[in-house]
C-alpha cells in the first residue's frame, strides 16, 4: 500500500516551497490520486489538464500487481481531507 499525505502545517509547506494553503493542498492530492489511479489502470496514453497538473499522452507501461492497484492510505482529520479520504482511499 501507500499512504499519501497533504502536507502539515502552512509553515513547515513553505519551508519547503509549497505555498498552498490547506484546502488547496488536500484538493491537489485529490487531483493527483485520480491522475495516478488513471496512471496505475488506463490500458492508453491520455491528455489531463486539471487545476494544479496538466500533461499530454500521460501513461506507464508499469503495472500494479495487485489489481486494480495496490492500497491508498490517507491521513487527515478535516473536512476536506475526509472528503478526500472517502473518494481514493
Amino acid at each position: 500500500g501507500v499512504h499519501f499525505i497533504s502536507g502539515g502545517s502552512d509553515s513547515e509547506q513553505r519551508r519547503d516551497g509549497d505555498y498552498l494553503d490547506h484546502d488547496q493542498r488536500y484538493a491537489r492530492t485529490a487531483e493527483y490520486l485520480g491522475i495516478l489511479r488513471r496512471i496505475w489502470t488506463e490500458s492508453k496514453p491520455f491528455d489531463h489538464e486539471g487545476a494544479f497538473y496538466r500533461f499530454e499522452q500521460g501513461f506507464s507501461e508499469v503495472k500494479p500487481a495487485q489489481k486494480p492497484h495496490v492500497p491508498i492510505y490517507f491521513g487527515g482529520a478535516s473536512d476536506v481531507a475526509v472528503e478526500v479520504a472517502g473518494k481514493h482511499a
